[in-house]
């Protein structure tokens, strides 16, 4: 009997989460579809606009550790409820907004709180299904990724609106608030905490098994999303097509949701797959920035986002392992370190956008996935613990 609730709340718990990944995938490549909007808008420049991408990640990097600690202590429920309230207001607050100022701020809140929400989710699955850690995390980003493929259609169909862009903020605090109704609704599974003197991410940043994914998923995020934002630009300045770029955005996203399902059934070689992963998606952005031509950048952008795949569940699945007696301050940390890269690769390519271009901005990706697979090669001694427990 006892097994058998165990298995009910782990299934049930999945469900909100899952629905909650679906709904952050939702709004990142909506605002990675609006964000030229509103930069013309708010008449920004390329380097502005790479400024105002990264307050979204500057909040994601400030709260998460913070709160992930606060989780460990106080537990995980009042924590992510405070985190939906975070990003239910800044959605608010782009409603009534009208200079950029009060947009900053805005994405301020919403990058927290997603950050947060994504974070401490993550680490509930991982909890939840012990045994199961690499399938969970997989399936969560492919509901993630799912929701990413049908935002830019959701901006598409907004632009037409008489709210404009902002129709898709009030569509989704809307979306949201429901979300939040429903969770606070759920019986989330228990865990119990290590209790030790100081702070928990003290005793993580000892670990050089923990902090090699955690500067790999600094590099992994900042090149994954420096990749989505740089789609437009890059198409509307070089491929001629009559499909609206959302097209191109959602083709990179859909091979990433793909690959994410397939890469659920694994059951063991997860940095084997990992490391293929991002040599074959440097091999395709390269492919990428060389054609004009749309059937081509659709058919890259696919295998692109394909190649990424496995990149952050199998990071974030090494975190779980060496932080699993405080799940929320390792999750916090992680999420903090992808933020950090978001918000420095978005902010860099489009100041070297002003300089020298988009197609010879978007070469830093490159150099940056080398620098990540041999960072991972160089600690590749951590990844026995992961594929020990995982096979176990």
């Amino acid at each position: 009997m006892r097994l058998r609730t165990q298995e009910k709340t782990g299934r049930f718990s999945n469900s909100a989460c899952y629905l909650s990944l679906f709904l952050l995938g939702v709004y990142l490549s909506v605002y990675q579809s609006v964000i030229g909007d509103v930069a013309a808008d708010y008449k920004l420049s390329a380097g502005l606009t790479g400024l105002m991408i990264s307050f979204h990640f500057l909040g994601s990097f400030l709260l998460p550790v913070l709160l992930g600690e606060t989780g460990d202590h106080i537990g995980t429920r009042p924590v992510i409820i405070l985190s939906f309230l975070m990003m239910i207001s800044g959605l608010a607050l782009v409603m009534v907004s009208r200079v950029p100022y009060v947009f900053l701020l805005a994405t301020l809140l919403i990058g927290g709180g997603f950050a947060v929400i994504e974070g401490m989710l993550s680490g509930l699955l991982a909890v939840a299904n012990p045994g199961r850690v690499n399938a969970v995390l997989n399936l969560s980003q492919m509901y993630f990724c799912l929701g990413a493929v049908g935002g830019p259609f959701v901006a598409l169909g907004m632009r037409k609106t008489t709210l404009g862009w902002r129709g898709n903020y009030l569509m989704l605090l809307l979306l949201f608030t429901a979300g939040l109704i429903w969770l606070t609704r759920q019986h989330l599974p228990p865990y119990k905490t290590a209790k030790i003197k100081g702070l928990y991410l003290k005793k993580l940043l000892q670990d050089r098994g923990f902090v090699v994914p955690l500067v790999a998923l600094f590099l992994d995020v900042g090149v994954e999303e420096g990749a989505a934002f740089g789609v437009t630009g890059k198409i509307a300045q070089t491929v001629t097509t009559a499909l609206p770029a959302a097209f191109f955005l959602s083709a990179y996203w859909l091979g990433m949701a793909i690959g994410r399902w397939l890469f659920s059934f694994l059951r063991g070689r997860f940095n084997t797959f990992l490391i293929t992963g991002l040599v074959f998606a440097g091999v395709f952005i390269s492919l990428f920035l060389l054609t004009s031509q749309a059937g081509w950048s659709l058919a890259w952008l696919f295998l692109t986002g394909f190649g990424f795949a496995p990149a952050w569940p199998v990071l974030m699945m090494h975190a779980t392992v060496r932080g699993e007696q405080s799940t929320n301050t390792a999750m916090g940390a992680m999420m903090a370190l992808g933020a950090a890269g978001c918000m420095a690769l978005p902010l860099l390519v489009g100041q070297l956008t002003d300089l020298f271009g988009m197609e010879r901005a978007m070469l830093l990706l490159i150099v940056l996935v080398v620098a990540l697979v041999s960072l991972l090669l160089a600690g590749g001694r951590t990844a026995g613990s992961v594929q020990t427990t995982q096979d176990s």
